[in-house]
Parts: C-alpha cells; structure tokens; sequence
C-alpha cells in the first residue's frame, strides 16, 4: 500500500488531528493519497477514497446497509459511501462522502456517531451544501439503530414526506 495522509474536506480536524480518525466515523476524514505538488483532486482519486471507505465500514452502517441493500426498503437503490462533488475550482474538486444515498428520492442518509458532537459546524456547512445541490439529508445518531424496525420507520417516513 502506497503512503496515505488523512485529510478532512474542506475544513481542519478536530483535537486530536490524524490519529483519532480511526476512532471517529470515517465519512467525516478522506483517505488521500499523497499528491505532489499541482497535482489536484479528480474523480479517479475521489473513487479510490470511496472504495476504501466501502471496504471499512463501521458497525452502525453495516448494520443499516443490511437493512437498505439490493432494494430491501420500499424498493429503493440505496448506494452506500457514494460520493457527492460540490464544488469544482482551479485547485480540483471539492466533495462529500455520503455514509449512504438515494438517487430516486435525491435523499442522503448520515450516521452520527460520537465524534459529530464536536463537528456541528462541519455537519451543518455540509448539510448546507447539499442542500444547495436539491438534495434531501437525514442524521440518524448510531444510538438510534439500536431499535432497528424504529429507525427504517423514521427512514420510510423522511422519504415519504420529502420526495414522494
């Protein structure tokens, strides 16, 4: 495996930097390889990071992935750690990672664990710009997929409401 620095997109770590990422939910910090110098983000990269991501799930999503995989909910093609580009500039592309989402209904669905209750500006600033982008965002704290069935009813609800 080539050298991999973690870098959060588009704004500084939390306390505790690089070496808490693995103890934070992963969509919040992007695995990137390292780039020399003029070389910017593009879309073979931003695929490389969400593969990896795919490949490290945590506990909470795969346990939802489980319930939204191949078409289990309402029908529905869930894709998991998909990535959303926002923003395209002279230095690359700048974009999200999506814990999962929906096209059909243009919904993303986050899972915030404990690291989110210090990333509330990260959080809504992200939320703001997929906003802008037409789409649909729904937080569901880890905790909250302890009742499973309570949880793909709030899912179902969101959907139903939001783009029906």
């Amino acid at each position: 495996m080539s050298k991999h620095e973690l870098t959060p997109c588009p704004l500084s770590p939390p306390a505790g930097g690089k070496r808490g990422w693995e103890a934070c939910e992963n969509s919040f910090f992007f695995l990137v390889e390292i780039m020399g110098k003029g070389k910017y983000l593009d879309f073979k990269v931003i695929k490389k990071n969400a593969r990896e991501l795919r490949k490290n799930l945590t506990d909470s999503e795969n346990l939802l992935w489980e319930k939204l995989r191949n078409r289990r909910l309402s029908g529905l093609k869930f894709l998991r750690q998909h990535p959303i580009v926002y923003k395209a500039d002279y230095r690359g592309l700048n974009y999200f990672i999506a814990d999962f989402y929906c096209d059909e209904k243009k919904t993303v669905i986050e899972l915030d664990g404990p690291i989110h209750v210090t990333t509330l500006e990260y959080d809504q600033f992200r939320d703001d710009e997929l906003k802008r982008l037409g789409l649909q965002i729904l937080r569901l704290k880890n905790e909250e997929l302890d009742n499973m069935d309570e949880a793909l009813l709030k899912i179902q609800s969101f959907l139903d409401v939001n783009r029906s």
